[in-house]
């Protein structure tokens, strides 16, 4: 890959984490969402899948860092940096009328996170892929 089009690359993953982390804060900063009870299914689902997509995106910036540690380390770094998000907004919503601070949302949300290491294990086991 020409490293204009691996510095576009970077770029634009980190501008979708960025985006979907903005994304996450303003529907954190809502003082009720009526549309949440509105859909059949378990709010710690919506959770984890909110949070696991902030992994994966977190994922693909590592997995493509120049920095050897940063790339070996990348579903730790992905999980963690998640997590710590995880828990900055579940600080963020006790502020926010009408919602709180819920340690089984922020438990969704690191579970969530944690799915990535599912792909990690798959790659290995079935497609023989180390990275």
């Amino acid at each position: 890959m020409m490293f204009s089009q691996l510095i576009r690359k970077k770029v634009f993953y980190w501008l979708l984490v960025i985006s979907y982390m903005s994304l996450i804060f303003y529907l954190s900063s809502i003082p009720s969402i009526d549309i949440v009870t509105k859909i059949p299914i378990n709010d710690k689902i919506l959770h984890a899948a909110e949070f696991f997509i902030l992994a994966a995106l977190l994922h693909m910036c590592f997995n493509i860092a120049d920095n050897k540690m940063i790339n070996k380390n990348r579903y730790f770094l992905a999980i963690t940096i998640t997590t710590i998000y995880a828990i900055s907004d579940e600080f963020h919503q006790s502020f926010v009328p009408g919602r709180v601070a819920d340690i089984f949302d922020l438990t969704a949300d690191s579970i969530g996170a944690s799915i990535i290491l599912i792909f990690k294990f798959v790659n290995k086991k079935y497609f023989n892929i180390s990275r």
